[in-house]
């Protein structure tokens, strides 16, 4: 079929003095490269997206935090820990040929963080955040629409649950953020078949997202409030972002890395949280808190044969995010998860790191799933308590890590 886009990208930078060495790279045969076996339950649109912004956006490596550099999926755990001590040792790196000097880095490695990755001077600010988030940092609003041309089967809103809406989809994203220091950011979207409903809903978008999160003020770390995730060990509990799963490498493409906490900028309807949470450092200690308000999709059914005559449940919680026909509208938004919980991290050194975490889950109505064999072990219920333990150590090349819940 074909298909007609419309993509615009708009970019602002603060003017700096920087060395920028910046090789010309085609992202998608970079990232079939990187993750050579596809996995189907893989938002890679996203992956592609978020590849095009580190390389209009590079890292600067004198800023960088562990964190930071683990999410480049480039970087093996040895190479972080060489390139922070580097930087500890003989202070910020001058040149991005610096590379060649540390420990564990190869001219392959260093090929390909070229594109994503600048060295720049350290600037400091005395500034009020307003003004930070207004004059410095980097600035774009990306806008997307794309509608195949040729007429579909099923966008007639006067057939028996028909599409309500146009087959246009609408995508936004404006941010604003500066490394170590701030991060704002609003979403909108609306899939294909989905109606724009006028100013008195979402501003008309099926879909909206905002976040502003705040680092390094003082004991707190990190603070967050509107939508976020989490990432702590190997994403039993907590897991954000993109996950290789798998390619050539041997523990990048296995290993999660604890991230903590992370601004969702992504248009996916479900796996994230809606509220505020904050990160607290007390000396080789971490603890995290969160809470989060979620309306979930589901369609609420009535159960007869209750003891109390009627009463409602729902079978599953959706997460297509797609709301195009009379019988998705109505599941939008029927489920409320209230959740709280948090982490606790102790990092004695960087090789080693150990933590525990905890997670409540409450909704307003029930979860009652079929009886089906795969769903034997699966949660049913008002309330799920999850809690669990992680950990990871590195001795030399060799990297032991693992999560259990």
């Amino acid at each position: 079929m074909r298909r007609l886009t419309t993509c615009l990208l708009v970019s602002c930078f603060l003017s700096v003095q920087a060395q920028v060495l910046q090789e010309e790279i085609n992202l998608e045969e970079f990232a079939e490269r990187l993750f050579q076996l596809q996995d189907a339950d893989v938002n890679y649109e996203d992956i592609y997206e978020s590849l095009l912004l580190l390389y209009t956006n590079p890292i600067n490596l004198n800023q960088a935090s562990s964190e930071q550099l683990f999410s480049l999926y480039l970087l093996s755990p040895a190479q972080v820990t060489s390139l922070l001590r580097h930087r500890e040792a003989n202070g910020d790196l001058v040149s991005i040929y610096e590379l060649q000097s540390i420990e564990h880095f190869d001219l392959l490695t260093i090929e390909q963080l070229l594109p994503f990755v600048t060295v720049e001077v350290r600037q400091e600010s005395a500034t009020s955040l307003f003004r930070r988030i207004s004059t410095e940092g980097q600035r774009y609003f990306l806008f997307r629409q794309t509608r195949i041309l040729e007429q579909q089967r099923g966008y007639n809103p006067e057939e028996e649950n028909g599409y309500q809406g146009s087959p246009d989809k609408i995508y936004g994203r404006l941010r604003m953020f500066n490394s170590n220091d701030f991060s704002a950011g609003f979403t909108f979207e609306k899939d294909n078949g989905e109606a724009y409903n006028g100013l008195d809903q979402n501003l008309g978008f099926d879909f909206l997202s905002a976040h502003l999160l705040l680092e390094n003020l003082g004991p707190v770390s990190r603070f967050v409030v509107g939508d976020y995730q989490l990432q702590v060990g190997q994403g039993l509990i907590f897991g954000a972002g993109f996950n290789p799963g798998k390619g050539a490498e041997t523990v990048n493409t296995v290993k999660r890395n604890t991230l903590g906490i992370r601004p969702y900028t992504s248009v996916l309807e479900s796996g994230f949280f809606r509220g505020a949470a904050g990160t607290f450092a007390l000396d080789k200690f971490e603890v995290t808190g969160l809470f989060s308000l979620l309306d979930q999709d589901g369609n609420v059914q009535t159960d007869t044969l209750a003891d109390d005559g009627f009463q409602e449940f729902i079978s599953s919680i959706q997460s297509s995010g797609l709301h195009r026909t009379t019988t998705e509208r109505l599941a939008k938004d029927q489920v409320q998860e209230v959740a709280f919980g948090g982490t606790a991290t102790y990092k004695p050194n960087r090789r080693t790191m150990v933590g525990i975490s905890a997670l409540v889950s409450n909704y307003n109505t029930p979860l009652q799933r079929s009886d089906a064999p795969y769903n034997t072990f699966e949660f049913s219920g008002t309330r799920n308590d999850v809690v669990g333990g992680f950990g990871s150590y590195q001795l030399y090349n060799f990297n032991f890590f693992g999560e259990f819940a």
